[in-house]
């Protein structure tokens, strides 16, 4: 596989099918499933998210 191109898969999580990407060796997980999932609004959560230095990549 060359470097720069994207992987898309799932992995199970607690019976729960979970969006991942690939990218350079580094496996993203798609935020807005997992989020709604425990309930909480994904407006407000993404906002966090983007202005959190932990979540840059």
């Amino acid at each position: 596989m060359h470097e720069s191109q994207v992987q898309i898969g799932t992995v199970d999580f607690h019976g729960n099918e979970l969006i991942t990407v690939l990218y350079r060796n580094i496996e993203y997980v798609a935020m807005k499933p997992v989020v709604e999932g425990m309930g909480l609004s994904w407006q407000g959560q993404q906002t966090k998210i983007r202005t959190s230095l932990t979540y840059q990549a």
